[in-house]
């Protein structure tokens, strides 16, 4: 060992951190390392399959029934760093989960940032950096769970399974935290957080809201409600936490009386469809609200058209007995048409999906969509214009479908 310095005789010592590198004891720099991450995100974005890619991801072995963890190292440094557990999804360790949108509310889903886990640079978007920052906790660890880092993004066959058991994932978590973002006024902020905090009594929630509607119609004007996933995140959560600015409120489920008292102020054009269905609905979890989950969640938005259908799986507790798995490898005409033929087959829905079809064939990715499938990327341009006056007894239902050959056999 070396000698051994003298201790700090100051009375008042001033302490500066400085980031320093475990293996050679160097000093570095936060922008050096920042730029490393940018530079390296090309190369760490390569395929699952290439021998080349850095191993970033603590394997996790079968993706159906273990998951990564992320503890999230305490303090208030600049840098964000962590250290990944594996856990089998039967014996989950206590943990919280986030929800966010990868993009925030200027759609930059460009991986600016970065995370030290590991040992590894991830590089994350700006957004999911300050969401790290604001649940970042100054001398506790934290134990969380959150998409971006904790699932490996580039091995299809992992986001595929683990997507599906996302349903399980957000409803295991002791907390879901919810983040708005910083870009908002920190008054309105407050004042709509403050309704919020008032939710579990309606009367105080009716008198909190006259004098603050405005604030209130403002968070739920914010880009995060528009997300296609938030659906189950928020809904399948044992407790909420929400994040707008420097204000945290918690979060209750809406309610008719909820929205009856927002209607009063205009507010309730800004609720998304699926808050009411499941302010209305007390099974909402069974799968005969399938359809009407999908369609409500139409104008929602996902970075992966896919998702539009697969987001809501994880809310139904028969999805497995369905038959909905989730399929990365597929195409988006595919998943929509298979999505149209279950609820067909299935749930005897033919109305309900032509009834949401558009009046013009839709392309995605080059491949025409069926007339008869509805588009889930966005709202039906003309609901009724498939739907005849005297029922759908002469029409046809497909039993089956061939993709490669493009052929559909009639039942």
């Amino acid at each position: 060992m070396g000698d051994i310095q003298d201790m700090c005789g100051c009375g008042k010592p001033d302490i500066t951190i400085i980031e320093m590198c475990r293996g050679c004891g160097n000093p570095v720099n936060f922008e050096d390392l920042r730029q490393q991450a940018i530079d390296t995100y090309e190369r760490d974005n390569l395929p699952i399959e290439d021998p080349n890619l850095p191993r970033r991801h603590l394997r996790i072995g079968d993706p159906s029934n273990s998951l990564r963890v992320l503890h999230l190292d305490d303090g208030t440094s600049p840098v964000l760093s962590g250290t990944f557990e594996r856990a089998s999804i039967t014996h989950l360790p206590p943990y919280e989960a986030v929800s966010y949108c990868w993009g925030g509310e200027d759609g930059d889903y460009t991986k600016s940032e970065f995370i030290i886990v590991g040992g590894r640079l991830f590089p994350i978007t700006k957004n999911c950096s300050a969401v790290l920052r604001k649940i970042r906790k100054p001398n506790k660890k934290r134990v969380i769970w959150i998409d971006s880092i904790c699932i490996n993004q580039n091995d299809v066959n992992e986001r595929s399974v683990q997507v599906s058991q996302m349903g399980k994932i957000f409803s295991a978590a002791r907390k879901v935290h919810i983040y708005l973002g910083n870009n908002i006024d920190d008054g309105i902020a407050s004042k709509a957080l403050h309704v919020l905090r008032s939710m579990g009594n309606l009367r105080e929630f009716s008198m909190r809201l006259k004098n603050r509607a405005e604030a209130v119609k403002t968070l739920f004007s914010q880009t995060y409600f528009s997300r296609m996933w938030i659906i189950q995140e928020v809904l399948l959560a044992k407790s909420v936490a929400l994040h707008w600015g420097t204000a945290t409120s918690p979060w209750r489920t809406l309610s008719e009386g909820h929205l009856e008292e927002l209607k009063k102020y205009g507010i309730d054009s800004c609720i998304p469809e699926w808050m009411r269905i499941r302010a209305t609905t007390k099974n909402f979890r069974n799968s005969e609200t399938l359809g009407e989950l999908l369609f409500s969640a139409m104008g929602s938005t996902a970075s992966n058209d896919r998702d539009k259908v697969y987001g809501i799986y994880g809310l139904l507790f028969d999805a497995e007995e369905e038959g909905l798995t989730v399929d990365y490898s597929l195409s988006v005409k595919q998943v929509f048409t298979n999505m149209a033929v279950h609820l067909i087959k299935k749930h005897n829905a033919l109305g309900a999906v032509l009834r949401h079809c558009n009046h013009h064939t839709a392309m995605i990715d080059g491949e025409q969509l069926p007339s008869w499938a509805p588009d889930f990327r966005t709202r039906s341009v003309s609901p009724e214009a498939w739907a005849p006056e005297d029922g759908y007894e002469d029409l046809q239902i497909c039993s089956s479908i061939d993709f490669r050959n493009s052929t559909v056999s009639w039942a």
